[in-house]
Parts: structure tokens; C-alpha cells; sequence
């Protein structure tokens, strides 16, 4: 009988929940440093991030993922996509923003690379259309 329970626990769907990944550096330093979060952990796939951190610079220079992003807001807060850098964020459901960047947020995409948002892109100042761009592809 404990087997069959246990075993029947096991079945159970487990729920995942997204986790809140706040830059929690002043300053430059890179996303894939453990350090500069928290809670002290890279943000991965199904994580919503947080960049509004005064004079925050965050450097992306290693593939990623995430469910979505918030960058600026109440600070200067730049995120720099360097070369040859493949990402995605992707949220809930497709019309769910995969970022939503507002007042004092600065993206930058230096060379090529790939980012690629499964959701809605936000802006305090205009909504980015659903096509290829120099800097997205909004799917």
C-alpha cells in the first residue's frame, strides 16, 4: 500500500514557478555572474528579470534565457548584448511581455546575434510590431 502511494505521489504534475532574478550590482558587470543576483543564481529559462538598478550596466556575452525582463524604471539601467549572443525570452503565453522596457532602460546589441522574444515588447515609449528588426525578432 505505501508503494502504491508513493507512487502515486510521483505522478502527481509538480508546479514550477518562475523566480524573481533582481540585478542587485551598481554598476557594470555580466549577466552570467552569479554574484550580481539576487537571489545569487543566473537567471534561466522561466525566470523573470529585474535590471533597474542605479547606473546599472549589465553585459550579456554568453547565450541565454528567460521569461521575460524589466529593465529602468526609476534608474538609468542598460542591458548590452555583445557579439555573437543567442537569447530568448519567453513568457507565459505569447501575449504576455517578454519585456517591457521603461523609463531610463537602454538596450544595446553590439554585432550579431539573435534575440529572440516569444511575447510582447513594451515600451513606455512605443510597442515594437510583430516583424524582424535590426535588434528583435517578435514572434
Amino acid at each position: 500500500m505505501k508503494k502504491l502511494i508513493l507512487f502515486l505521489i510521483l505522478l502527481l504534475p509538480l508546479n514550477v514557478y518562475a523566480e524573481e532574478k533582481i540585478w542587485a550590482t551598481e554598476g557594470a558587470g555580466f549577466w552570467e555572474d552569479t554574484l550580481n543576483w539576487s537571489p545569487q543564481d543566473t537567471p534561466v529559462a522561466g525566470d523573470d528579470v529585474y535590471i533597474d538598478t542605479e547606473n546599472a550596466s549589465v553585459s550579456v556575452d554568453e547565450n541565454f534565457q528567460a521569461q521575460s525582463l524589466i529593465l529602468g524604471g526609476r534608474n538609468s539601467s542598460d542591458l548590452v548584448f555583445e557579439s555573437f549572443v543567442f537569447g530568448t525570452f519567453t513568457p507565459v503565453t505569447s501575449g504576455d511581455d517578454a519585456i517591457f522596457n521603461r523609463r531610463d532602460g537602454y538596450i544595446i546589441l553590439r554585432g550579431s546575434g539573435v534575440i529572440t522574444l516569444k511575447g510582447q515588447y513594451k515600451s513606455t515609449e512605443a510597442p515594437l510590431s510583430p516583424e524582424p528588426s535590426f535588434m528583435f525578432w517578435a514572434e
